[in-house]
């Protein structure tokens, strides 16, 4: 039900790789970074159930190397990942000898009730920021997902969680929203200190379809370690959701509960 490349940093998984109303989540954090035809997608991910797409990467390829290609489609803003200061991304400029803007995938965990995944994108964002480090688990018993960021700058940044649908979301709070269409859906919840709901708005979408865009934000810190914590609950079943801290100091840990669920963040 879960698959790891670890040469090209993908990941995939899966509620049941033989049902054709699987959940679908696939993840990105690669050695090859933007370079060519790939994108500033490093940590991103995707998301799917029975084949409908919930949480898409945003526009389309007109030409390579063309303005929308260049300014949106080629972007970090236009994926599921992490931007700042109002969509500034990972860098997708220049040649790959540097082995800069690249990601790769740190942890990787396939269990029958849930699967894990980690990326670290740090030398994707190149000087820009001192830690950009993703954990992702899949639920598979209450077919839901849990995403962690960790993020830190030296500077005092503004950081921005993207989300992009083929469909508009529906916001229902500032921490709360949807996604719902032919007849999938998926309730997405900031459970994270700070993080709140903004729309974006990005370039025009192919012609004759939809696309919607918005973000988690933070506001600026200080240059401290930063941090997302964000459930998605596919199919909108609204489990009970908690964040308890056990302990103090250097081995204090945090327990996230998600309906019948747990896992623990160090």
């Amino acid at each position: 039900n879960s698959a790891y490349y670890p040469s090209i940093g993908w990941a995939a998984m899966h509620s049941d790789i033989g049902s054709p109303g699987r959940t679908s989540v696939y993840f990105k954090s690669s050695p090859y970074g933007s370079f060519n035809h790939s994108h500033g997608d490093q940590n991103a991910f995707l998301l799917s159930v029975a084949g409908q797409p919930l949480l898409t990467k945003a526009g389309w390829y007109d030409w390579y190397g063309s303005p929308y290609w260049k300014d949106w489609y080629h972007q970090s803003k236009s994926q599921n990942t992490v931007t700042f200061d109002g969509g500034v991304g990972q860098l997708v400029d220049g040649y790959r000898e540097t082995l800069q803007r690249n990601g790769r995938i740190t942890g990787f965990a396939a269990q029958p009730t849930y699967d894990f995944a980690e990326g670290d994108a740090l030398l994707a964002y190149g000087p820009q920021l001192t830690q950009a480090r993703r954990q992702l688990w899949y639920l598979r018993n209450q077919n839901a997902v849990v995403i962690r960021d960790r993020l830190s700058s030296a500077v005092a940044r503004n950081y921005e969680f993207n989300m992009h649908a083929p469909i508009a979301f529906a916001v229902e709070d500032n921490r709360n929203v949807k996604v719902a269409i032919n007849g999938q859906s998926v309730c997405i919840r900031s459970l994270g200190a700070g993080g709140t709901w903004e729309k974006r708005i990005g370039a025009a979408p192919k012609p004759g379809t939809i696309e919607d865009h918005g973000a988690f934000v933070l506001p600026a810190g200080a240059g401290v370690q930063a941090e997302f914590l964000v459930v998605f609950d596919v199919g909108c079943k609204r489990p009970a959701m908690n964040v308890v801290a056990n302990g103090t100091g250097v081995g204090a840990t945090r327990t996230v509960t998600v309906g019948s669920q747990s896992i623990t963040l160090n």
